[in-house]
């Protein structure tokens, strides 16, 4: 046992009446707790078997006596029932629990208090539960294999997320409180016991913000409205609230906690980190073994996962990581950020595409119209060429005039798609995300002002990014082409050489993919852009690159391949016609192909931006 000198400060020391209370009556023993089996409790609650206990209460299987329906009771030790302090945490916990209607929160259906004897009982009544704890899982299995702790987290975050808009922590996350039961697929989750949950101020408040005012004011209900903390004087939430009181399960606690700090909901997000690690990891991060297990979450940081468990994915194992950063700024905002980022961290760029490509499938003819700025100049300039040409053969035009007016409206046209086709993708990302979130859109197009800001904002990092493509390509193209020349290849070197640069142009570009997302949604503008697309995809590279490969290969691979192709075939046929036809048809091609061209940008920056914990917000034009 480490002595009281180990402490941080800060963390309240010794045992308060309510402490003392309950550490007699914890070994309670099964005799004692199976008093109340076969007895009608308030006139309305048979209690059939015991199901748990603990220094708090115990939990019964009941039946309601006036429907017959079987419901988990759970009753305070009559220890408490005298102590104000322990009874208003209870009804903290009815209060709480019973705002929440959510799929993943244990439902709460009644709470009362009930004389039996000489003794009063506090009583609360839920669903009862089928299958078995997170905690019984475990400690039959080990560990969970990713996937399926990735869908027991999403559930449990949605619950913890709910509850945080309603303002309620609940501050004692852990294995013990996470019920499951087999579905199919895998398992219904079930959050229990918000008994030591902390209601903010008013029920339906959102936890503050980091940093806000009334995250910093006095005003704001501080410390910990702990379930172990002594009843002070004064009346209401402030009442039951000794501040400095570390308060939770000691394996689970945030830094914070144990400091009896100001929580917020990156509290919770702490545990959830905790818990996320000893799914993956098999064992929590910190034991006390080595340490008072205080100064290990204060201090000490967490074993590395990709130790623990080398088959969790990196991606994933950052995101859990950086849940469990002592500064609750270094975490997650919150749960859905958790668990978006979660989810960031499995994104494959298969998974990705094939959502896009549904998108486009499903709303074509929207995202057609939407994307047509981007197709028209390139087909207009490849039809001036073509009409060049007639003129040209028919003795209008000079062969030089024409010669000219080909070069010049092929690398015009070229020009357009390659900056055009970004920023029109990043127009877009309003409509998808209305796509993504309901399936349908009223948005009118952006309107001119809109989309001239946007070429004018995207113009430098487009160009920078068309450099960078075209150094990466050429510098893998010059050796293959130098060799294909030396082995008498040289007709074929452009076609050897298409593959390989256009992956090399594929990674180079893929950090800077949605950077014109950036520009629309974030407003930013010159090369700012691309430095916050690097950020914003440094956790979804490999999806990035497969993003980019898949616009290289279907928007400017193919077409290329098509060029040579026909180029080649018009050598014998009408060469300067039929060249500058086969331009203006693959022109039409990727036309009609960019509503799959570019919808994966857009959702690849919404996805980037849910990791990131922030909801992409856009204007409501036209609804």
């Amino acid at each position: 046992m480490n002595s009281d000198d180990d402490k941080p400060r800060g963390t309240a020391s010794g045992f308060d009446a309510l402490l003392g209370d309950i550490a007699r009556a914890e070994p309670r023993t099964p005799a004692e707790a199976e008093l109340l089996i076969g007895e009608v409790v308030d006139g309305k609650y048979h209690v059939d078997a015991l199901l748990g206990r603990g220094g708090m209460g115990a939990v019964y299987r009941a039946t309601h006596v006036g429907t017959g329906r079987a419901v988990a009771f759970k009753v305070l030790v009559p220890e408490l029932t005298a102590n104000d302090g322990a009874v208003e945490r209870f009804k903290r916990e009815a209060r709480a629990a019973g705002q929440m209607r959510h799929p993943n929160v244990v439902d709460v259906t009644d709470f009362g208090f009930a004389e039996r004897g000489d003794e009063r009982l506090a009583y609360l009544v839920m669903e009862l539960l089928r299958g078995k704890t997170l905690r019984a899982v475990l400690d039959a299995e080990g560990r969970l294999p990713v996937d399926v702790a990735i869908r027991v987290l999403d559930q449990v975050c949605s619950a913890v997320a709910e509850a945080h808009a309603l303002g309620i922590l609940h501050r004692d996350l852990k294995p013990e409180n996470i019920h499951l039961e087999v579905a199919a697929g895998g398992y219904h989750v079930k959050v229990l016991d918000f008994g030591i949950a902390k209601l903010l101020h008013g029920a339906a408040d959102v936890p503050p913000a980091p940093g806000s005012a009334s995250a910093r004011s006095p005003d704001h209900v501080s410390g910990l409205a702990a379930t172990l903390a002594a009843p002070t004087t004064g009346s209401g939430d402030a009442a039951i609230t000794r501040a400095g009181a570390a308060v939770g399960t000691p394996l689970y606690m945030s830094p914070e906690q144990w400091r009896g700090e100001t929580v917020d909901a990156r509290t919770d997000v702490y545990s959830l980190g905790v818990v996320a690690y000893e799914m993956l990891a098999g064992g929590p991060p910190f034991t006390g073994k080595d340490r008072w297990i205080a100064l290990e979450h204060a201090e000490s940081a967490p074993p590395a996962l990709a130790e623990r468990a080398p088959a969790v994915p990196r991606r994933i194992a950052s995101v859990v990581e950086a849940a469990l950063a002592k500064d609750p700024a270094a975490r997650p905002p919150s749960a859905a950020a958790f668990a978006a980022a979660l989810h960031a961290g499995t994104e494959t760029t298969g998974r990705l595409l094939r959502r896009s490509i549904a998108l486009a499938v499903d709303h074509y003819a929207l995202l057609a119209r939407r994307s047509a700025v981007a197709t028209i100049p390139p087909m207009a300039l490849a039809a001036i060429g073509v009409g060049s040409a007639l003129l040209g053969r028919a003795g209008v035009v000079s062969a030089s005039v024409d010669l000219v007016v080909g070069d010049v409206t092929f690398v015009a046209a070229l020009l357009s798609v390659l900056l055009l086709y970004m920023p029109v993708g990043g127009l877009l990302v309003p409509l998808v995300a209305d796509l993504m979130a309901s399936g349908a859109s009223t948005r009118s197009p952006p309107p001119r002002a809109e989309v001239w800001r946007t070429l004018w904002a995207s113009l430098p990092s487009g160009l920078v990014l068309m450099v960078i493509g075209m150094v990466a390509s050429a510098v893998l193209a010059a050796p293959i082409a130098v060799l294909a020349h030396l082995h008498g290849l040289s007709k074929q070197a452009a076609l050897l050489c298409l593959p390989f640069t256009t992956a090399a142009s594929s990674a180079a570009s893929a950090p800077f993919t949605v950077y014109a997302a950036v520009v629309v949604i974030e407003r930013a503008s010159g090369l700012a852009p691309m430095r916050r697309s690097a950020t914003l995809l440094r956790s979804m590279w490999r999806a990035a690159f497969g993003v980019q490969l898949f616009y290289a290969v279907l928007g400017q691979a193919l077409p290329q391949l098509g060029v040579l192709v026909l180029r080649a075939a018009a050598t014998s046929l009408l060469p300067v016609e039929a060249e500058r036809t086969s331009f203006l048809l693959l022109w039409v091609t990727s036309a009609a192909l960019m509503p799959f061209i570019l919808v994966p940008f857009a959702l690849l920056y919404l996805r980037a931006r849910e990791a990131e914990g922030k909801a992409v917000a856009v204007p409501a034009r036209g609804r």
